[in-house]
C-alpha cells in the first residue's frame, strides 16, 4: 500500500445529535463528523468515489487531538487487492494525515468505517463511508475514427513505429523513408565541374571541353584523350 500527504480541510456547521455538538468536514465530498465533546476530528476523503473493478481508489484519513493521537485506522465490508483494513500509527502527534492506494477487487458497495485513537485509548468511529465499485467499463473503438484507443489495433488510427510497416500519415524514421527536397533539377543548378544526379549536386572531372587540358575533350563528364596526326590534335 502506497502512502501520501493529504491536508486540505474546510469545516461546515451542522446540528446536535446525543446532546453533543457535531461539525462536519467536507473533504473530496465525503462528510466525517468532529465531536466538538471528543478530543479527536476527523477528515475522510475517497478518490475516486465511484471506480470500476481494478481500478485504483486513494482513502485519505486526516484527524486531530490537543492531547496527542495514537492511530488512524479504516476497515471496509468487502476486500480490496491489499485486503479489508489499513491503520497508522501517528505517535502521539496532535496531528495526523495518511493514505492509502487501493485497489478494487469485487463490485458492488463497500462500506468503510473510520476509527480514530488518541493519546488515552479512547476511540472515536465514524459513520461508514460508501464507496460503489462498477463492473468493468466496456470501451468500443471504431476503425477509421481517427482516435487510437487503449487496446486498439486499428491501423488506420494507431500507429506503431518499427514495425517495419509505413502506414498512411505515419512519419516513423524506422518505417518511412522521408522524403528530403532535390537539391537540383538539372544541371544549371549546381556549380562549377558539378552535375544534378538524383537530385543531388556531384562532383564530376568536367562539364565542358574547356575544362580539360591538352589534347583532350569531355566527353561523360570525364576528360579523354583526342588522339593527334601529322596534323596535330584531333580534338
Amino acid at each position: 500500500m502506497t502512502a501520501g500527504k493529504h491536508a486540505a480541510m474546510r469545516p461546515r456547521e451542522g446540528g446536535f445529535q446525543r446532546g453533543a455538538v457535531y461539525r462536519y468536514l467536507l473533504i473530496g465530498g465525503f462528510p466525517a463528523r468532529e465531536d466538538e465533546g471528543d478530543s479527536a476530528a476527523r477528515g475522510t476523503s475517497l478518490s475516486p468515489s465511484n471506480p470500476a473493478l481494478g481500478e485504483t481508489v486513494t482513502l485519505t484519513i486526516t484527524a486531530e487531538a490537543a492531547q496527542g493521537l495514537q492511530r488512524i485506522s479504516w476497515l471496509s465490508s468487502r476486500p480490496f487487492e491489499e485486503g479489508f483494513a489499513g491503520a497508522f500509527e501517528c505517535e502521539l502527534e496532535p496531528d495526523c494525515t495518511q493514505s492509502w492506494d487501493v485497489v478494487t477487487m469485487q463490485a458492488g458497495q463497500h462500506d468503510i468505517v473510520v476509527t480514530i485513537t488518541d493519546a488515552a485509548g479512547q476511540q472515536s468511529t465514524g459513520a461508514p463511508m460508501q464507496l460503489l465499485v462498477q463492473e468493468r467499463r466496456v470501451s468500443t473503438t471504431f476503425c477509421g475514427d481517427g482516435v487510437c484507443a487503449s487496446g486498439e489495433s486499428c491501423p488506420e488510427d494507431c500507429v506503431t513505429c518499427g514495425d517495419g510497416v509505413c502506414a498512411a500519415g505515419e512519419a516513423c524514421p524506422e518505417d518511412c523513408e522521408i522524403p528530403v527536397e532535390d537539391e537540383c533539377t538539372s544541371n544549371s543548378d549546381c556549380g562549377y565541374k558539378e552535375r544534378c544526379a538524383s537530385g543531388t549536386c556531384v562532383s564530376v572531372e568536367c562539364t565542358t571541353d574547356s575544362q580539360c587540358s591538352g589534347c583532350r575533350r569531355c566527353s561523360g563528364n570525364s576528360c579523354v584523350s583526342c588522339g593527334s596526326g601529322p596534323y596535330g590534335c584531333y580534338c
